[in-house]
């Protein structure tokens, strides 16, 4: 799912922080399996992303680069299939 490899990078800084990814887990109560999903690219959460790069004070766009694009071609979809409806 993600278009580059960005979890070695993830994983360092999770490292340099001293964040476990099972203590992130915890404090958003969802499974270690889902941050894992999330950190390796897998799977995608705003919730999970933005919870991790807040801790690690880090630019959530440096960790998951396709981040900040999703909101707006979602945005512009909608915008389109609005735009269908008053037609």
């Amino acid at each position: 799912m993600a278009t580059e490899n960005t979890k070695p990078l993830i994983d360092a800084f999770l490292k340099l922080k001293g964040v476990r990814p099972a203590d992130i887990a915890t404090a958003l109560g969802v499974t270690r399996s889902s941050i894992s999903q999330v950190i390796a690219g897998h799977a995608r959460s705003d919730r999970i992303e933005k919870y991790i790069a807040r801790k690690l004070g880090v630019a959530r766009s440096k960790l998951w680069p396709t981040a900040s694009t999703r909101k707006g071609k979602r945005r512009a979809a909608q915008g389109e299939e609005a735009s269908h409806v008053k037609e």
